[in-house]
């Protein structure tokens, strides 16, 4: 009974903590809202985007990166979105806003740019699969899937710093994934966290159902469409490369090797996927980079 009441109240903070995150960067907000405006044209976004030159320069590094091999560099905003299309191009600038978004107390021993290049790493592995996939998926939504997977961890650094520490202590005691630390400290995790953080910002419904649940088995997911399940998958898989190859860092010392029916799902069996991260890995760092994360 009181580990369900402690459990209660970490839920609460949570929720607290997410009621007062600021809203999305204007500038992200702004985009978003022109990319759902059949009205817009290519150059009103790029209008948009310009007067932050920051996110700017960063989604021209990720277009013109090895990861989508172009011929030919993309020298403009407005060719991106071109390139892109709005609803990719409002996706990444949103993501890219939100790895900014989180400042101020953090865990040591969680350092942000490991945790960011791990996200990335994801979401480029990720992208590939899909594109190479007879899958009928958007590869540019599962790259924002992937970017944003563990958005709930980085919540939970700002939010239960305290009981932050003791997850990774109990990680640096008895290596376990990343997930069940949480649970055993929290009675929850960063996926259900992220969850409510991402629907506090209105992400991408894609986005919402593979941070709740990229962690699940097939079987175990419930409660959404399930022509979602696809992007799910490939971030599962996605996730599991990044960690057993050590690009970057999710704070897992350990992780689950994805249930062999999620492989048969995604048109890449086992070896398929790791080969593709093999030819994949040093775009990979390539795109880290160039990005300066």
């Amino acid at each position: 009974m009181a580990e369900k009441a402690e459990t209660g109240k970490n839920i609460q903070r949570i929720i607290n903590g997410v009621q007062t995150l600021p809203t999305l960067p204007a500038i992200a907000a702004r985009v978003s809202k022109l990319a759902n405006s059949p009205s817009s044209s290519a150059a009103d976004i790029a209008a948009v985007v310009l007067h932050d030159q920051v996110l700017a320069a960063k989604i021209l590094s990720i277009v013109n990166s090895s990861a989508y091999g172009l011929k030919r560099k993309i020298a403009s905003i407005q060719e991106a979105v071109t390139f892109l299309g709005t609803k990719s191009l409002s996706h990444l600038a949103v993501s890219l806003s939100i790895i900014n978004t989180f400042k101020g107390l953090e865990s040591k021993r969680f350092p942000r740019t490991a945790f960011w290049n791990h996200s990335v790493a994801v979401a480029l592995f990720a992208r590939e699969m899909a594109r190479t996939s007879s899958l009928s998926v958007k590869p540019d939504e599962v790259f924002t899937a992937g970017l944003l997977h563990d958005l709930g961890k980085i919540a939970t650094d700002q939010f239960l710093h305290d009981d932050f520490e003791k997850i990774l202590d109990l990680i640096e005691k008895q290596p376990m994934p990343f997930y069940a630390a949480e649970d055993r400290v929290l009675g929850l995790n960063h996926t259900r966290i992220g969850e409510w953080v991402a629907r506090n910002w209105q992400l991408p419904i894609s986005t919402i159902v593979t941070i709740r649940h990229h962690h699940e088995k097939p079987d175990e997911r419930q409660g959404f469409n399930q022509s979602l399940d696809p992007i799910v998958d490939f971030i599962s898989v996605a996730n599991w490369i990044a960690i057993t190859s050590g690009i970057g860092s999710s704070g897992s010392p350990v992780t689950d090797e994805p249930d062999p029916a999620i492989f048969a799902r995604i048109s890449h069996d086992r070896q398929s996927a790791i080969a593709l991260s093999e030819e994949l890995h040093d775009d990979v760092l390539s795109s880290l980079q160039s990005l300066g994360l």
